[in-house]
């Protein structure tokens, strides 16, 4: 009997310790990450970039350092953001450049880091973190960018709708709110009331939709837009004006779960392709890169769309779930 009870204290000993061991555990690697973002965010604070934005799960950024192998999908993530953070137009090929590396090094400057143009881990880690910062669009036809949250202020510049401006914070003047924000290293206030915090981006030359929500980015995807030429996704800021599930589309007459309306005069809008998705799970395949740009006939999976923004199945539920009527949609 005392044997008994002997061994199971030993028992319950060695299964407390390995519960503290496993809870003590997790909470160093998660401020170790913290500690870093949050080094970042000190680092931007009152500079020309702004604050951070939590990490979405639906957002697909440079997972792998690339600083001597150039995996295809990594180089086109850092393409992607690139183009997103520096406003550069590189076409998400997947082809390791000079230019690219040349890219890579304006970057770096830019932020501070050892100019090598290598993505080794701390330049991995600041490019996917300013990728992720919050943003907010300019919803009236002109914004003013101000010295200080008030009218009467000296205006830095003046930004036309459709302007994605990053975010800083939020600021009150006599119950009036305003947002610190960054652009092309201005840092300065506009007023809330001409903005949106909530919009989908369509970026043509990246072939990438991202969907912010209360200016957090929660998902970006890879996407095919019209072939240009001849069905042009129209660029423009444009708002999503009708909304449809399982429907077919005319004239073609293809099925589509989710319909989302923005642009009334060439009857163009965002909806899921399943006809595009690659059996072998490739999401560049026929979606992002170079595709639309193809030789094949437009409105198949081989070439560009008819001007719809063609979205993969599995990311269209999530957008049609956090937009709506009168959500601004930015073609750029």
């Amino acid at each position: 009997m005392k044997k008994n009870v002997k061994k199971h204290i030993i028992l319950l000993t060695i299964f407390l310790l390995l519960i503290i061991t496993i809870f003590f555990s997790k909470p160093v690697f998660a401020d170790t990450e913290n500690s870093i973002e949050k080094d970042i965010t000190e680092l931007t604070k009152g500079g020309s970039t702004p604050a951070l934005s939590p990490y979405s799960p639906y957002v697909a950024f440079i997972s792998k350092n690339i600083c001597n192998t150039y995996e295809q999908t990594q180089v086109r993530y850092l393409q992607k953001e690139l183009n997103s953070i520096m406003g550069y137009t590189f076409d998400t090929d997947g082809k390791m450049t000079v230019q690219l590396r040349n890219a890579v090094k304006e970057f770096q400057r830019a932020y501070g880091l050892e100019v090598d143009g290598l993505v080794g881990p701390n330049t991995r880690l600041y490019l996917n973190a300013a990728y992720k910062y919050q943003k907010i669009i300019v919803s009236g036809s002109y914004l003013n960018i101000r010295t200080n949250p008030t009218t009467s202020s000296l205006s830095l510049a003046k930004v036309p709708r459709g302007t994605i401006l990053s975010y800083i914070e939020t600021a009150y003047t006599n119950g009036v709110k305003w947002y610190k924000i960054s652009y092309n290293n201005i840092v300065g206030y506009v007023s809330a009331q001409y903005t949106k915090d909530t919009f989908v981006e369509v970026d043509i030359t990246s072939q990438t939709l991202r969907l912010y929500k209360e200016r957090l980015l929660i998902l970006d995807t890879p996407i095919t837009t019209g072939k240009p030429g001849s069905y042009d996704t129209q660029k423009g800021y444009y708002s999503i004006m009708f909304i449809d599930q399982d429907r077919y589309l005319q004239p073609s007459n293809v099925h589509v779960d989710y319909w989302m309306r923005f642009n009334n005069a060439k009857a163009q809008g965002l909806h899921d392709a399943s006809w595009r998705v690659s059996s072998d799970g490739n999401v560049f395949k026929y979606f992002g890169g170079t595709r639309y740009k193809q030789p094949g006939t437009a409105g198949t999976k081989y070439s560009g769309s008819k001007g719809c923004v063609n979205i993969p199945p599995n990311k269209m539920p999530i957008i049609f779930q956090n937009t709506g009527l009168g959500t601004p949609v930015y073609v750029h």
